[in-house]
C-alpha cells in the first residue's frame, strides 16, 4: 500500500516530489533573517536648544538597538538623554518631538551622570533605546525612539543593532542647528531729577530659548521733546542681557511724553562679531522683531 501511495504521489506531482526528495538528500541549514535598521528621522535642521527625536525601525531581530552620538567634530559618545514617551504612531521623516527641552534636560543630566558619561570622555559609549519600542502589527519590525533633550550644535547619530550570531546593521543621520533667533524680551524706562531730567531705557535681549544674550549691540530711537539732543543711540547688552540707553539731562519746553523703541539688534560694522551681514552671506543670527515682547515704552516728563 505504501508503495502504491508513493507511486500515486510521483504521478500526480512529479515536480513537487522531486523538490521534496532533493531536500531530503541535500538538507540545508535555515537561512538567517536579514537584519535591517532604518532611520525614520533622517537629517533634520533644528533651532539650538530644541529637543529632537531619533526614530528607528528594526527588522529581522528582537535585539535592542543602541545609539551613538557625536557633537560637532568630537568623539562618538553617549549624551545625557531621556527616552521620549511612547506615541500612538511613528514620527514622520524629519519630524521632531514637540515641546521644550527644559524639563527633559534636567532629567537627562541626571541620567547621564548615573551612566557615567562625562562630556570629556574620549571613549565611544552607547545608550540603549529599549524603553520606547513599538511593535508594528503584521510585520517583523519594531520601532524605537529616543529624544535628545537639547541640540546646541551639529550632532551626528548612528543607530546600530546586532543579533546573537553577530549579524549587524546600522543607520545614520544628523541634526544641524539653525543660527540663534534674538528678540527684545522686555523694555523698562525711568526718569530722575527735578529738572533738568534724565531718562534711562533698558532693553532685555534673549535668544529663542529665553537665555540672555551678552555683548550684542542694540540700536534704539527716542521720541519727544528731548531738548535738541540726538534721538538715536546704540548700546551693548551687559552680562544680564540688558542694554541701557540714557539721555543727557534736559528740560522740555512743555510737559511731554518721551518714548523709546528698539530699532534693530546687531551691528552694521563687519568687524563686529554681531555683524548683520551682507546679501548672500550665511547668517550667524537672526533678529526676530515680530517676537519682541515689547516694541516701545513711554514715560511722562515731568
Amino acid at each position: 500500500m505504501a508503495g502504491l501511495a508513493l507511486l500515486a504521489t510521483i504521478l500526480a506531482s512529479p515536480t513537487r516530489f522531486g523538490e521534496g526528495l532533493s531536500a531530503l538528500l541535500h538538507p540545508r541549514l535555515p537561512e538567517p533573517a536579514v537584519i535591517q535598521v532604518r532611520s525614520l528621522t533622517g537629517d533634520v535642521s533644528a533651532e539650538r536648544g530644541d529637543a529632537v527625536t531619533v526614530m528607528a525601525e528594526v527588522t529581522g531581530t528582537l535585539a535592542e538597538p543602541s545609539i551613538h552620538l557625536r557633537r560637532g567634530a568630537g568623539v562618538w559618545r553617549a549624551l545625557g538623554m531621556e527616552a521620549a514617551p511612547e506615541s500612538t504612531g511613528p514620527l514622520a521623516p524629519g519630524e521632531t518631538s514637540p515641546g521644550s527641552a527644559a524639563g527633559a534636560g534636567a532629567a537627562a543630566g541626571a541620567a547621564g551622570a548615573a551612566a557615567g558619561a562625562a562630556p570629556g570622555d574620549a571613549a565611544a559609549t552607547t545608550t540603549e533605546l529599549a524603553t520606547s519600542s513599538t511593535a508594528i502589527p503584521g510585520a517583523d519590525a519594531r520601532r524605537y525612539r529616543f529624544t535628545i533633550p537639547a541640540v546646541d550644535q551639529e550632532t551626528h547619530y548612528r543607530v546600530t543593532v546586532a543579533d546573537r550570531d553577530g549579524n549587524e546593521a546600522a543607520a545614520t543621520g544628523s541634526f544641524t542647528t539653525l543660527p540663534p533667533f534674538l528678540h527684545v524680551e522686555s523694555l523698562e524706562i525711568e526718569k530722575a531729577g527735578a529738572g533738568p531730567f534724565t531718562v534711562t531705557a533698558r532693553a532685555l535681549v534673549v535668544d529663542h530659548t529665553g537665555a540672555p544674550v551678552v555683548g550684542v549691540p542694540v540700536r534704539g530711537f527716542w521720541a519727544g521733546d528731548l531738548g535738541g539732543q540726538a534721538w538715536e543711540q546704540e548700546a551693548v547688552t551687559d552680562g544680564s542681557g540688558r542694554a541701557s540707553f540714557t539721555l543727557a539731562p534736559f528740560t522740555p519746553s512743555a510737559p511731554t511724553s518721551v518714548t523709546f523703541s528698539p530699532a534693530y539688534v546687531g551691528s552694521p560694522f563687519p568687524s563686529n562679531p554681531w555683524f548683520v551681514g551682507l546679501g548672500g552671506d550665511t547668517p550667524t543670527f537672526f533678529y526676530d522683531q515680530p517676537g519682541n515682547g515689547a516694541h516701545y515704552v513711554t514715560i511722562d516728563v515731568p
